[in-house]
């Protein structure tokens, strides 16, 4: 009786050790995923104030329309881009983690998509008043079993971007789970029907497109083209 009853208080110690660890660490991951949390609440209110400024270097503008202002805002804008850029690359790989708080963390994915549009509508302002040499587009898409030509689309673009360089400013929004009405907004406005689709300015691209169609489209609304679109001038196209 003795030797079951001490065989009896080892399972109950070993269970409640067990029970501990499996808290303990429940909570260290609770602590962790929330430390993740405020990293990113930190970062977007960075990226406010990078926003108000740039905003209030665009009213400045409005009242002195020098190169050199016009050229100061704009390094400070493209800075502020990147690093909305490497935020959005965060929340990516957070959202691969399911450990993650959903609630707060769509908060901060519309946060995410609000900063990103303000960027967007401050980019045309900025080409607008100091005639900068640089298109803004907007690209629609969706993941990979909604749209299976969007993982194509933006390698693209990507190749793209890395051709135009600052001159070529994207915006994408994927439209999978969309909770922020003022993306729905602009998916009305441009009457966005198909996956993927591109807004160039004034045109639109639905379906794949392929960098033959989007790249004439690009050098058209560049002020200066000769250095990204050679082929074009070289043909007189421009």
């Amino acid at each position: 009786m003795l030797q079951r009853k001490i065989s009896k208080e080892k399972y109950v110690i070993a269970a409640i050790i067990t029970a501990a660890i499996f808290f303990m660490g429940f909570f260290l991951g609770l602590v962790v995923e929330n430390k993740r949390v405020d990293v990113m609440s930190d970062l977007y209110q960075e990226h406010t104030v990078a926003f108000s400024s740039s905003q209030m270097q665009y009213e400045y503008l409005s009242e002195f329309t020098s190169n050199e202002t016009c050229n100061s805002v704009f390094d400070t804008y493209y800075r502020s881009l990147e690093d909305l850029d490497k935020t959005q690359r965060r929340l990516e790989s957070f959202s691969k983690n399911e450990k993650i708080n959903h609630k707060q963390f769509d908060l901060l994915k519309r946060e995410y998509l609000l900063s990103e549009i303000k960027f967007w509508l401050l980019a045309k302002k900025i080409k607008d008043q100091c005639n900068s040499d640089m298109v803004p587009l907007l690209n629609f898409h969706s993941d990979p079993k909604i749209c299976p030509d969007c993982d194509e689309q933006s390698f693209v673009l990507n190749y793209l971007k890395k051709k135009f360089g600052q001159k070529l400013l994207i915006f994408s929004f994927n439209l999978k789970d969309i909770n922020e009405p003022m993306v729905n907004v602009l998916k009305m406005s441009y009457n966005v029907t198909s996956l993927p689709t591109l807004i160039v300015e004034d045109l639109k691209f639905e379906g794949f497109t392929a960098r033959d169609e989007l790249e004439p489209a690009i050098c058209a609304r560049l002020t200066d083209p000769l250095e990204g679109c050679p082929e074009l001038a070289e043909n007189g196209s421009i």
